[in-house]
């Protein structure tokens, strides 16, 4: 949690030596979440956990360079299968992840931008739904920290955005097991 409080002050501090004039845009998108975790009771088969996001995104600007925050909201299976499977009845863990983002828009045109964005995530475990594995409050932790890194591609109002986010905390309470996610998303911006 140091990290990110570290962050969060730098970039108070940077974007507080800015011109006035900063500019915000509202960022709403879903998308595909890809969990991996060495936990043997969640990951039988060393694949992913698969799952959905949503997420509303505030960005900042201050010519090229913004920083983004906002909520996002992901629903993951609570174990690996060999495929790709976000909509099975599989019993659900809720997350909701909080970014920090520094980022800057490598290339701009009127309608295209290609961006580069990093920075700090809080998680928060929101709901475990019942399952035979006994996940429950006791065996997951309700609050992660990791970093994120990635970047998007904006066509006009529509954006496509990539993200892989290494868990630097315990996720699972047994041994300390981590979690990292890749997220891939599309949404609007406006």
């Amino acid at each position: 949690m140091n990290a990110f409080l570290k962050l969060l002050f730098f970039l108070v501090f940077w974007f507080s030596g800015q011109p006035v004039s900063a500019q915000l845009q509202i960022h709403v998108a879903t998308g595909i979440s890809l969990m991996y975790t060495s936990n043997p009771v969640t990951n039988t088969n060393d694949g992913f956990i698969s799952g959905i996001h949503a997420a509303v995104n505030g960005r900042f600007f201050k010519q090229r360079s913004f920083v983004q925050t906002g909520v996002i909201l992901n629903v993951l299976n609570q174990t690996s299968l060999n495929r790709l499977s976000v909509f099975t009845e599989e019993p659900k863990i809720y997350l909701l992840k909080i970014p920090l983002l520094g980022g800057y828009q490598l290339i701009k045109s009127d309608d295209f931008v290609l961006r580069a964005m990093g920075g700090g995530v809080l998680g928060l475990t929101a709901k475990i739904e019942k399952n035979n594995l006994d996940l429950n409050s006791e065996s997951i932790k309700d609050a992660q920290f990791g970093v994120k890194v990635g970047g998007g591609v904006d066509l006009g109002y529509l954006s496509v955005d990539v993200f892989f986010e290494k868990g630097l905390s315990a996720f699972y309470t047994a041994k300390d097991y981590t979690a990292d996610f890749i997220t891939i998303s599309v949404g609007v911006s406006f």
